[in-house]
């Protein structure tokens, strides 16, 4: 369960934009000169019209070469590529067109642009290719990724077209054409740095046979001829495009994660499903998407055709929305943060759709519009009928003033090929960094044995007069360090230059360099003190290549310096630290102090990123100190991610010597074991071992304690139970009258999580107290009322009293007069409803009615998680003696039978148990469930079945099919239902139970049998889609109490902005695809899925189905998600078969599980998700 997601507004300060086109424009297609007309581009600026259909396609990436040439890619295969030559197999998502042809995709040349935009001649270099959605012009030619490979053509002629191919990298993965490969850029250090594209898995080979496994995200780099290949950055979904500042920062885009990224050299960066390292994501630069899931192709402006204001500005394509964005960089330190400004283009044409950026060696910035219909992302059928495969247009935005007093000059992009090496050399002080960056590259391409002199003459005080000079030098020491001409002590005398530019470079350069000789290590040191941030995080990154063990000491005492608002250096120190200790052999001689705390922490927080026996050795012994209490290294939060590291990576020895510390000092602790023991079993899995035995013996000491304990007060249910796994727990908390006791609290299951908790009835006293914490939204903001702790009558379950958190993190005492309910009965109700990621959670104690305080104990549920996880079966007699108590809750009642069912799995028990502790099933059904539960007579387990069937309504029975079709007896147990008539034939034909009895072939006639007479499923739906767009009243439906719908339904799996969770697709802007869009996404979500999150159905060894989406793979374990956005483990070893399915894994009974008048708040709240940041 989820959180709302109601104060989403109040972090967004600034004005929303107009919403963006409609993802299928409802014009025609207009001319290019029409289309002109309909930009909107601030006072001043002008956008001039570079090329059009038919001289391209449609363009994707943009690059310049030295010559001032513009080289574009152009596609009409996109998204389907023609069938081929490592054309991998494609799923019905990508499937195309099923008549076969050669690849039509090309790469053209323009050449000649003028003042006014237009080329000479437009030529096309290299076709016959298969979506090129990545390339870089180099010296006689272009590096050219297309479906399967990264080659290199080489024009040998010199007539403009391609005559040579050689692949440089192979193994790339191309189910997904989204990304592949693109964002090739060339830095100054002579490296090409590329992003690595959505869902693919590449198995990436070099020309020198260095290989590089990726998947679904990340960046890497590699030498222009193929050799190097090394991975940068982790994570991410679909990076798309890359850009960098003057000082050597390099930024992406993305889609689902975050829209804009200052990438740091190994980080790991959020995506979809998959953990960090063990450091914690990456830094971000930016708090919201841009009102979109398609952010691509970013440009950093460093040139000086623009006006100042929009300079060193970050400029970002939205083809969702059709237009470019423009935000301004602020800086903590080294660390850059957005300042969102007025969008910077937008068009009046919906087929408008810019998806890439470059800045011209003119200082123009130059956009790709891959001018369509629709969108080639997820919100429109990629084969949609109006998709349009021929147009495409390529813009030039110039400043031209906005009178003759400020008219700015346009000129043409200059040949640097032309150029001298002096010429190039003093372009290297060039104000526009595209030309440094060019000059660069050809003062060591074509003037190496001239440049190396001139070089050194120019650092000898011979230089030149230019524009920057301190560009000149940071540029002209790179040319002489890639001509192997940069002497140690010249890098030396440059680290002490006045400008912080040149001295970040030193810092980087020495980064690149395979050893270091002394003095090259002095200048890092040095540097690390610089009195500039960049400086300080360019040496942190080259002393975490080449420092040593030694070296970790000097990082911490930096990392303890450095404020914690410059996060990228925060972050940087940290991946250094880890860098040095997972090349350490040995940590028993690490620099540190046992009476420094900050070192202990900061070793504490850092090791368990070091996947190394040796650092777990180490995690011990800072966390026996901590034990001990002879310091405070590790925080409560920190410690199960401390013992999962020493679980998975530590001799079993030293495992078994922590538990038996661990259960000594924290035996009144329970919530604190059991985070620990789930957190070991975890790690555990993983190892792929025997180890789980380690934990017997604890779990059933554990395990029994939480049972015990809760059966000494008044049974607390938590309602309606989802996953078993309870969002709320017990935690010591301060109290305003300065006493310290256990509450009720929702706050370490994690504040996104919402659950309600209801009390067993009790009479009601005169008086009533108890202490309340909590909040209701960030401070600062309007109070919401999502979450709240009410009294509510036994009978009737009407309210009768009601308070909010007090927003504060210290209990303050709650007083109610009762007096006028005194001898009813009633119960308590603690609500979670808010899925914020902060200030979202509530806490309840010190009740005047004694049997309502836990007395420390924790939710039933999670010892019976615990038990079933362990299979802890020597508690079988004391799980059956409280199942068959009458005096137990029906919380503890359904815990037990829940951990009974998990020893043997009994399908059709399986599907019942959780009813018990369902306030909404009639008592005398639960009574029979827990009767059958003890007895296992087969044919009254039927019968309690049959009986729960036609009882529950079809919301309520859909749960039961899908656990019961889990098995092969289940499977065959629902069947026999439906054929006697007690369960509709429906039923079968659910999506999410149809594909569970798929893998039971056996039944395959009879299922058939029993459906054949139904209608169609898509007739009901095409009926109830079409009845719910036409009866559906804007002016009727809240988009305010949709925010709650979406809280309870939808919020466990989707993201709007930063709240809720990542299982399914983020939903920012979905309001964009309309309203008939969005209910059939609604309703009938198996329509459109993307293959990304179809769900798998995965056959176990012991005969059990399970059905899920695969998240990642931990260690030997498979990580998978349930429709309620749950994970689960399965030990791979136990998969016996495993099919992706054409479903998806979010539930398609919302037409029947949300009431018609709730549905319709629900739209009207996602329909409003179309603004953008403005």
């Amino acid at each position: 369960m989820t959180k709302t997601l109601a104060l989403l507004a109040a972090f967004v300060p600034l004005a929303l934009a107009a919403q963006g086109p409609t993802l299928l424009a409802p014009t025609d297609a207009l001319s290019p000169e029409e289309q002109r007309e309909k930009f909107h581009v601030p006072s001043g600026f002008e956008i001039q019209l570079v090329a059009a259909e038919p001289d391209i396609g449609q363009p994707m990436n943009l690059q310049f070469d030295a010559a001032g040439r513009l080289w574009a890619t152009s596609s009409v295969e996109y998204p389907y590529p023609a069938q081929g030559p490592g054309v991998e197999e494609r799923d019905e998502h990508f499937a195309g067109s099923d008549e076969p042809h050669a690849p039509r995709d090309w790469v053209v040349v323009i050449s000649g642009i003028g003042a006014d935009g237009k080329p000479q001649s437009i030529t096309r270099f290299t076709e016959g290719l298969n979506i090129p959605i990545g390339h870089l012009p180099l010296k006689d030619g272009a590096l050219v990724y297309g479906i399967p490979s990264l080659d290199r053509y080489t024009d040998g002629d010199g007539d403009g077209k391609a005559d040579d191919q050689i692949p440089l990298l192979t193994g790339f993965g191309n189910i997904d054409t989204h990304g592949m490969v693109n964002g090739l850029r060339c830095w100054i250090d002579g490296w090409v740095y590329a992003c690595h594209g959505f869902r693919n898995t590449s198995h990436v080979k070099g020309v020198d046979g260095r290989t590089l496994d990726m998947n679904s995200g990340n960046t890497f780099r590699f030498r222009p001829n193929g050799t190097g290949l090394e991975q940068l950055t982790w994570g991410q979904v679909n990076p798309f495009g890359q850009t960098f500042d003057a000082l050597g920062n390099r930024y992406n885009a993305d889609c689902h994660s975050m829209p804009l990224t200052c990438l740091l050299t190994g980080a790991y960066y959020s995506s979809f499903g998959k953990p960090h390292d063990g450091l914690g994501f990456g830094p971000n630069m930016i708090d919201h998407s841009h009102g979109s899931t398609g952010i691509c192709g970013p440009a950093y402006y460093a040139a000086d055709q623009f006006p100042a204001d929009y300079r060193e500005n970050m400029y970002l394509c939205n083809p969702v929305t059709g237009r470019v964005h423009r935000d301004k960089l602020v800086w903590h330190g080294s660390s850059p943060h957005v300042d969102t400004q007025p969008d910077f283009i937008t068009c009046d044409d919906g087929w408008f759709r810019p998806v890439d950026l470059t800045v011209g060696p003119d200082g123009a910035l130059y956009l790709a519009d891959f001018y369509n219909a629709i969108i080639g992302h997820y919100e429109m059928p990629l084969g949609h009928p109006k998709r349009d495969r021929s147009k495409g247009r390529i813009w030039r935005i110039v400043s031209v003033g906005e009178d003759e007093a400020t008219r700015a000059e346009v000129t043409t992009p200059p040949d640097l090929t032309t150029q001298s090496a002096e010429e190039l050399l003093a372009l290297l002080g060039d104000a526009n960094l595209t030309i440094r960056t060019l000059a660069s590259h050809e003062l060591v391409d074509r003037h190496a044995d001239e440049a190396v002199p001139l070089i050194k003459a120019t650092f000898g005080g011979a230089g030149q007069t230019v524009v920057d000079a301190a560009a000149q030098r940071a540029h002209a020491m790179w040319v002489l360090e890639r001509l192997a001409s940069l002497e140690s002590s010249l890098l030396s005398r440059l680290s002490k230059d006045e400008s912080r530019l040149v001295r970040t470079h030193v810092a980087k350069l020495s980064d690149q360099r395979e050893a270091w000789s002394d003095e090259d290590r002095e200048v890092v040191l040095r540097l690390l003190g610089d009195d500039d941030a960049f400086v300080r995080r360019a040496a942190v990154e080259a002393l975490g290549r080449h420092g040593d063990l030694k070296s970790v000491g000097t990082l911490i005492d930096l990392l303890e310096k450095t404020p914690t608002d410059d996060t990228h250096l925060v972050h940087t120190l940290r991946i250094a630290i880890r860098n040095r200790m997972s090349n350490a052999r040995d940590l028993a001689t690490l620099p540190i102090e046992q009476n420094s705390p900050f070192e202990l922490r900061t070793i504490a927080g850092v090791a368990p990123a070091v996947k190394t026996t040796a650092a777990s050795t180490l995690l011990i012994h800072i966390l026996r100190l901590d034990l001990d209490g002879q310091a405070d290294p590790v925080s409560d939060a920190e410690w199960p991610t401390a013992f999962a590291h020493v679980c998975r990576y530590g001799e079993p020895q030293d495992i078994s010597q922590l538990i038996s510390v661990v259960q000594s000092h924290k035996a009144d602790d329970a919530e604190g074991q059991l985070a620990l023991i789930t957190a070991a079993r975890t790690a555990l899995l993983q190892r792929g071992d025997d180890s789980q035995g380690l934990l017997t013996e604890w779990g059933e000491s554990l395990a029994t304690s939480l049972l015990e304990s809760s059966t000494q007060s008044l049974a607390w249910t938590q309602a309606p139970p989802t996953d078993g796994r309870s969002t709320w727990t017990v935690q010591q908390r301060n109290l305003s009258d300065g006493r310290k006791v256990a509450c009720w609290t929702s706050l370490p299951s994690g504040e996104q999580r919402t659950g309600t908790l209801r009390s067993q009835p009790f009479e009601a006293p005169p008086a009533f107290s108890f202490f309340l914490a909590g909040h209701a939204g960030f401070p600062g903001k309007d109070a919401h009322t999502l979450n709240t702790v009410r009294l509510r009558d036994a009978a009737t379950g009407a309210v009768l009293r009601e308070t909010l958190p007090p927003r504060n993190d210290v209990a303050q005492k709650v007083e109610w007069n009762l007096a006028d309910l005194a001898g009813n009965d009633c119960f308590i109700e603690l609500v979670d409803g808010d899925t914020g990621t902060a200030y979202a959670w509530l806490a309840a104690g010190a009740f005047s009615v004694d049997g309502l305080n836990p007395n420390g104990a924790s939710n039933p549920q999670q010892a019976a998680q615990l038990i079933t996880d362990l299979r802890l079966e020597a508690l079988t007699p004391k799980l059956k003696n409280l199942l068959a108590d009458s005096h137990a809750s029906d919380g503890l009642k359904s815990a037990a039978a829940t951990a009974l069912v998990g020893f043997d799995r009994e399908p059709v028990l399986v599907s019942l148990v959780p009813l018990i502790g369902d306030p909404a099933v009639p008592e005398s059904l639960r009574q029979q469930i827990a009767a059958v539960t003890l007895d296992r007579q087969p044919e009254a387990i039927v019968d309690v079945l049959a009986a729960a069937v036609k009882t529950l309504p079809s919301s309520a029975q859909l749960p039961i099919a899908e656990r019961l079709v889990e098995a092969p007896a289940g499977a065959a147990a629902l069947l026999a239902l439906v054929e006697q008539g007690h369960a509709s034939a429906r039923l079968l034909t659910r999506p999410t139970v149809k594909a569970r009895l798929g893998a039971h072939s056996d039944l395959a006639d009879r299922v058939a049998s029993a459906t054949a007479d139904l209608p169609e499923e898509d007739a009901a739906l095409k009926t109830l889609i079409e009845s719910r767009t036409n009866t559906f009243d804007a002016s009727a439906a809240d988009a305010e109490r949709g925010v709650a719908v979406f809280t309870k339904n939808c919020a466990n799996c989707h993201r709007i902005g930063s709240e809720g969770s990542l299982v399914g697709p983020q939903l920012d802007g979905i309001g964009v695809r309309g309203l008939a869009r969005t209910m059939e996404d609604v309703l009938d979500p198996n329509r459109n899925v993307d293959g990304a999150f179809k769900a798998s159905t995965i056959v176990l060894a012991d005969g059990r189905v399970v059905t899920g989406l695969v998240r990642r793979e931990e260690g030997e374990s498979l990580v998978i998600a349930d429709n309620a956005g749950k994970e689960f483990t399965v030990p791979k070893a136990d998969v016996e078969e495993r099919v992706t399915s054409s479903l998806s894994l979010m539930p398609a009974n919302f037409g029947e599980a949300i009431p018609p008048d709730q549905f319709a708040d629900l739209m009207a709240y996602l329909l409003r998700q179309r603004q953008t940041k403005q």
